[in-house]
C-alpha cells in the first residue's frame, strides 16, 4: 500500500507569551492590591532569585508553565539565597495558614504560630513542613 501524496498537517506550535517568564510583584507593606502592584519580569531564573534575595521579597511566580509555580526565596546566615518550589495548591494551603493567624518569617523561612492560634490540620507536605517550624530546603 502506498502513502498518500498529501503532506501531513503539522500542529501549530503553542504560542509563547512575549513577556518574560518569571514575575516578581512589588507590594507596599501597608497596601496589597494585585491590580496596582508593580511587577518585575525576568527571563532568567537566577536573576529573579537574586532580585527577591536583594529586596527581601519572600517569593516569585513562574508564569511559564501551564500551572503556576511559586518559588520561595530566603537568604541563609552566610548570605546565600535558598529556594523552595511550591505548587499553586500548596501555596493556597500556606496562604490559608497565614490567613488563619500564622505569620511567615522571611528571615528563618518558617511560619510562626502565636500562642492560642491552632495550626491547620491540612495534610499537604508544605503545611506539615511549615507547621513543624522547619526552614525552607
Amino acid at each position: 500500500m502506498s502513502r498518500s501524496a498529501k503532506p501531513r498537517k503539522r500542529k501549530p506550535a503553542p504560542q509563547r507569551s512575549k513577556l518574560p517568564r518569571y514575575v516578581v510583584k512589588l507590594h507596599d507593606d501597608d497596601f496589597f492590591d494585585e491590580e496596582d502592584a508593580e511587577a518585575l519580569r525576568f527571563d532568567n531564573f537566577d536573576d529573579a532569585v537574586e532580585c527577591c534575595a536583594d529586596l527581601n521579597i519572600p517569593f516569585f511566580v513562574d508564569a511559564g508553565n501551564k500551572k503556576l509555580v511559586f518559588w520561595f526565596v530566603r537568604v541563609d546566615d552566610e548570605g546565600y539565597p535558598e529556594i523552595a518550589r511550591c505548587t499553586e495548591r500548596e501555596f493556597a494551603t500556606i496562604l490559608a495558614g497565614i490567613s488563619a493567624g500564622g505569620m511567615y518569617c522571611p528571615e528563618c523561612g518558617t511560619v510562626h504560630w502565636p500562642d492560642g492560634v491552632p495550626r491547620p490540620s491540612d495534610a499537604s507536605p508544605f503545611c506539615r513542613h511549615f507547621s513543624a517550624g522547619k526552614p525552607l530546603a
